[in-house]
């Protein structure tokens, strides 16, 4: 008898199939539409992950980047906030992404889709918890993850680090909140409360969360028969309520004492017309059309919306028959389509009196960063309306059949839209070469071989206003580019990056001087002052001196309104450009070094451009 005989099963004993893997088995029992739901934010996460990747770095995140590079991360720079928002935790990661790989997209991108993966889960999970794993939870989660209305908040890093944690956020604790009036588990107050206290390091209007919970706690209260539902959940939900107030509390500690003023000063506000036209653009033009897949059209290098009339109206008719049908068909929906209007206008209104000024235009508000929670909130508003219960005695008009036909035909019509407009939103972006000049301004800055005259990049990728960040200093801050405040070979990058020899606008051209054959004359540790009329105006400029020296040595060139800037000299003829910040009616030049004589025949004060 062989081995073989022995360890045989006898005649007749019925074979064992092997077991699946657990993960196979769990996913076997799984209902569909819960993978389903896993499918369609896979989805969503390529389209946002593609156009993330593909955007690369913008003027929001170099500035970001030069501010985190270029400052020591105190506790006072941390609570001090970015361009009117506080987010400690997201200058935090900012340079931390930054140490990692210089001005490099792709860590920011991942991190990004890190963030919008825990986002869409936390929306799937909240959707569950109030619809079920039915196939009628696909609806408001296809309008969250497919609108596009948060695509210019998520695709972009200085706005996705605050909104993407808002929207995770959000959608996690009223998924605790909803929990815990349930089942009254401490945990779930536990949870959101250090969900509530985390979104608030990444953003201020982590403040919305308490409000939109306790709404969506209190609509399910109702919709499941509480007489008192605002108290119920108050009561039910008591302990995330009372910790959120405390964080709340503790944020708005550190909150007022580092940001200014919230308004925008009553004397700076814009005219009530253009504030009328304003809301108007948001809600219309930009939040309505996005919410049935618009806007298709975007104005270039966006986020600003540019919707066909069509599609205007279109999406209004769609909303009347949303807010018509379901009042008809369900019951207590008028309170939710109200809520939901309250806070859409609610957050309009906020953006023009924090936004508007005199010299803001109306189409400011087709920019769609401010909304990135909205989507969220009208698709939690739409679970509810589909929980609402049915009103009874109503002839249906179709089939359960056809309503499936139905929405599967209305859902694959937005998602088409949707790609549709998130395709256009690229290309929008397309025609920004930011990215191509960072990659050849680093190459050629470090080809250079020696420090390069600190001067603003061009417009194009960091605009004037964000001065003194639209600097070569603080851009290529974080690659450890060396920069100079003086040199006597004027090298400049152009708009694609290479460097070129540079010179200087005439801004102000310097006088002759009084002494013949020389000009100004600077010797013997006395000063001479040489007049710019008319008076120029404080700021960072270039000064060009073209000067005959007598040995090498140092000056001390500044203006009446600045601080003295050490100027090293050659023997001979030279000339030398040096990078003032100040202003007034002349420049001091003084010899620091002895025995030194030096004639300054010519120069100009201005701004660095291409020379030629």
């Amino acid at each position: 008898m062989t081995r073989e005989d022995v360890l045989a099963p006898p005649a007749g004993t019925p074979l064992r199939t092997p077991l699946p893997h657990p993960l196979v088995r769990r996913l076997d029992g799984a209902p569909r539409a819960a993978l389903a739901g896993f499918a369609l934010i896979a989805v969503h996460l390529l389209l946002r992950g593609w156009v993330a990747a593909r955007g690369g770095l913008g003027q929001d995140e170099l500035v970001l980047i030069g501010r985190t590079a270029t400052t020591p991360l105190t506790a006072d720079v941390l609570l001090d906030g970015y361009e009117g928002r506080f987010l400690p935790a997201g200058i935090l990661l900012t340079d931390a992404l930054t140490r990692l790989s210089p001005l490099d997209p792709v860590p920011f991108a991942a991190v990004n889709l890190l963030f919008q993966t825990a986002a869409a889960l936390a929306v799937w999970r909240l959707l569950r918890l109030l619809l079920g794993a039915r196939p009628v939870a696909l609806l408001p989660l296809v309008v969250y993850l497919f609108a596009p209305l948060a695509l210019p908040a998520s695709s972009a890093w200085a706005s996705a680090v605050t909104t993407v944690p808002l929207v995770a956020g959000l959608a996690w604790v009223c998924g605790d909140a909803v929990q815990l009036v349930r089942t009254g588990r401490a945990r779930h107050a536990v949870s959101g409360t250090l969900v509530l206290a985390l979104t608030f390091a990444f953003a201020e209007k982590a403040l919305v969360i308490p409000v939109v919970a306790l709404a969506t706690a209190a609509v399910v209260q109702r919709q499941d028969g509480a007489p008192r539902p605002l108290l119920a959940a108050l009561r039910s939900g008591r302990w995330l309520w009372a910790a959120g107030a405390a964080v709340v509390g503790t944020w708005w500690w550190f909150w007022s004492a580092a940001m200014g003023p919230l308004l925008v000063e009553p004397e700076r506000s814009g005219l009530v017309s253009t504030a009328v036209e304003a809301v108007r653009l948001r809600l219309v033009d930009g939040v309505l059309t996005t919410l049935v897949g618009g806007p298709l059209f975007w104005l270039e290098r966006g986020p600003w919306v540019d919707p066909p009339t069509v599609l205007v109206t279109v999406a209004a008719v769609a909303l009347a028959a949303a807010v018509g049908g379901s009042a008809w068909r369900r019951q207590g929906t008028g309170v939710i389509w109200w809520l939901l209007a309250g806070y859409v206008v609610g957050g309009a209104l906020l953006m023009v009196s924090t936004r508007l000024t005199s010299t803001a235009p109306a189409g400011l508000a087709l920019g769609l960063r401010d909304y990135p929670e909205t989507t969220l909130v009208v698709a939690v508003g739409l679970a509810l309306v589909l929980r609402a219960p049915p009103r009874t005695g109503l002839r249906r008009l179709l089939t359960s059949t056809e309503r499936r036909d139905a929405a599967v035909v209305v859902t694959a019509l937005f998602v088409g839209l949707s790609t549709w407009s998130t395709v256009a939103y690229d290309r929008a972006w397309d025609t920004d070469g930011t990215a191509e000049y960072l990659d050849t301004a680093r190459a050629s800055l470090a080809g250079y071989g020696r420090p390069i005259l600190d001067a603003p990049v061009p417009s194009d990728v960091v605009w004037g206003p964000a001065a003194p960040y639209n600097r070569i200093s603080r851009v290529f801050a974080a690659t450890g580019v060396a920069v100079t405040k003086v040199t006597d070979d004027l090298a400049v990058l152009d708009d694609t990056g290479r460097l070129v020899p540079g010179r200087v606008t005439d801004v102000r051209v310097l006088p002759a001087g009084p002494v013949p054959g020389c000009g100004h004359i600077a010797e013997g540790g006395r000063p001479v002052t040489i007049p710019v009329a008319p008076d120029i105006m404080a700021g960072a400029w270039t000064v060009q001196l073209n000067y005959l020296a007598s040995q090498d040595g140092m000056l001390e060139v500044s203006f009446d309104q600045g601080e003295p800037l050490p100027v090293p000299v050659r023997s001979g003829a030279h000339t030398v450009y040096a990078s003032l910040v100040g202003g007034g009616g002349s420049l001091q030049v003084i010899g620091t070094t002895q025995q030194l004589s030096v004639c300054i025949d010519s120069g100009v004060v201005g701004l660095v451009e291409i020379d030629g």
